[in-house]
């Protein structure tokens, strides 16, 4: 193995997309971290042990992501990412076929998903607009 022939931190990589996979990586590599690509898309609560994308993490990164300007068809295609764990068939397909903000927004308040706006100024993590205008 190569954790045991070095002093230096291996990364796993490679298929992690759920909780189950991350503690898989440690269990059977002894790694010390494991990343991921696609887990993370589809949930980013993955590293704290959520088996999907909590509602609050959706709400708070589609505020985040209205008041730094995103373009609509990226938030739409992130919020498929993250959704594709939760939302059923049908809903799948509804939410596929939102093509605007105000539909993105009822579809979450039909379901009880309250998006606040947050005051970005008081999240030490906020460095700014991400692109000058």
């Amino acid at each position: 193995m190569v954790k045991e022939s070095t002093d230096l931190p291996v990364i796993g990589n490679g298929h992690c997309l759920d909780y189950n996979d991350v503690k898989l990586w440690k269990q059977k590599s002894n790694v010390n971290g494991v990343m991921s690509a696609r887990g993370i898309l589809a949930n980013p609560a993955l590293f704290a042990g959520f088996p999907v994308t909590p509602q609050k993490c959706v709400a708070e990164w589609l505020d985040i992501s209205l008041q730094l300007g995103f373009k609509t068809h990226l938030i739409h295609q992130h919020l498929m990412f993250m959704l594709f764990n939760v939302n059923s068939r049908v809903e799948k397909s509804e939410f596929n076929s939102l093509d605007s903000i105000p539909g993105i927004l009822q579809y979450f308040e039909k379901r009880g998903i309250e998006i606040e706006s947050l005051d970005l100024s008081k999240n030490p993590m906020y460095k700014g607009p991400l692109l000058d205008t």
